[in-house]
């Protein structure tokens, strides 16, 4: 198959960020009455959308009226981020590696995005335009528009794209929008990924012989 357009997921294939977001909402759980850990929090939203990690607080808590969850996830997530994101062991190599066309589609927002490439000094190989997130067409993974939304946007017809995914939404949404899928096992069961029709690797610099 003839790879025009490899599309990278952030979190968790970028950027080393799925652990520290897991971590400021299972803070933000304790704070208010509850009790879980941040490895059952991580587990259960990695790879989702915003709206799905409001709702597992709300499922785990009485949340006050006036506490805006998300608002204070963001800048409990930042602060986490500033100190201690770090870009995916190898990720780097590969992107100055493997040329052609590239763009990022996530489900985090754009600022959140660019704050997270720019920590980890990953901007310098996507320009703002190559940027898609799931909040500017309100439709997340595991819908399949995202992909389909940033392989038009590049010009890729679906059959001649590659995903990079950590999340089984992630590969379920490529798998939905007919594009090839390479799964990212570092903290995701490989066989789950085969069940996405996705090919799962444990490494970065797998990806030199695998696109």
């Amino acid at each position: 198959m003839k790879t025009d357009l490899v599309i990278w997921d952030c979190d968790g294939v970028l950027v080393d960020s799925e652990w520290l977001g897991a971590k400021a909402f299972m803070e933000i759980i304790n704070e208010l009455g509850g009790n879980v850990s941040v490895e059952y929090v991580y587990n259960t939203l990695k790879g989702g959308s915003i709206h799905k990690s409001v709702s597992f607080v709300h499922e785990h808590v009485d949340v006050p009226l006036e506490f805006d969850i998300e608002e204070i996830y963001r800048k409990r997530s930042d602060e986490l981020f500033e100190r201690e994101l770090k870009a995916i062991n190898g990720v780097d190599i590969i992107l100055q590696k493997i040329t052609g066309k590239r763009c990022i589609a996530s489900n985090a927002p754009k600022v959140k995005i660019f704050k997270n490439l720019s920590i980890t000094d990953l901007k310098q190989y996507f320009s703002d335009e190559d940027i898609f997130s799931a909040h500017d067409i309100n439709a997340f993974k595991p819908m399949p528009d995202l992909f389909l939304y940033a392989a038009a946007m590049m010009g890729i017809a679906p059959e001649k794209c590659v995903v990079i995914e950590d999340s089984i939404h992630g590969a379920e949404a490529a798998k939905r929008a007919g594009m090839k899928c390479f799964g990212f096992t570092e903290a995701t069961d490989p066989t789950e990924f085969l069940k996405q029709n996705a090919v799962p690797f444990d490494n970065m610099i797998d990806l030199l012989h695998l696109i």
